[in-house]
């Protein structure tokens, strides 16, 4: 810091201790007590001083940057998680819309399957398709009754799936 001080008081045509009385400065101020009297964020005496002093500032900027890097890609791969969980929940949503016979197409339709009830799926679905006003396939009664028939006819009795003459 000295070194500066003469160094102004060389272009100014005065004294090192006018220099130091005009920025209100003494013997044991040090270059940024300089600094801040001249209205500048920092001064530096030598080349040194400068390159150490951007080095430590471009090593903490470089910490912060690989510590965002590391954020990053996490964040990614919960979102990759999330794309690919988004995309299991829709094929089975599309599955169950497929087997209810559900006339519109469910890539047609612009569905929040968030607002369904995953433990009560197929009501849920029902549910949304009666809201909107979706055509349904009715069940086909008539499968159901020529068992009933092939059953009677052939004098066996089916319980809980297993045939008893």
């Amino acid at each position: 810091m000295k070194k500066i001080i003469e160094n102004l008081a060389n272009i100014f045509g005065t004294t090192t201790e006018d220099i130091m009385t005009k920025l209100n400065l003494n013997d044991e101020s040090n270059s940024k007590d300089l600094a801040k009297s001249l209205g500048a964020y920092s001064v530096f005496a030598t080349k040194e001083e400068n390159a150490s002093y951007i080095n430590s500032k471009l090593a903490n900027k470089e910490e912060m940057i690989n510590s965002q890097k590391s954020k990053i890609d996490e964040l990614s791969f919960q979102i990759n998680n999330n794309l690919k969980t988004q995309e299991k929940l829709n094929e089975l949503v599309k599955n169950e819309w497929e087997k209810l016979g559900i006339k519109r197409s469910f890539e047609k339709e612009n569905i929040d399957i968030s607002s369904f009830d995953f433990s009560n799926l197929k009501n849920s679905i029902i549910n949304y398709a009666n809201s909107e006003g979706l055509a349904m396939k009715k069940p086909d009664y008539d499968e159901f009754v020529s068992e009933q028939k092939n059953e009677n006819e052939a004098n066996v009795v089916v319980i809980n799936g297993a045939v008893k003459k």
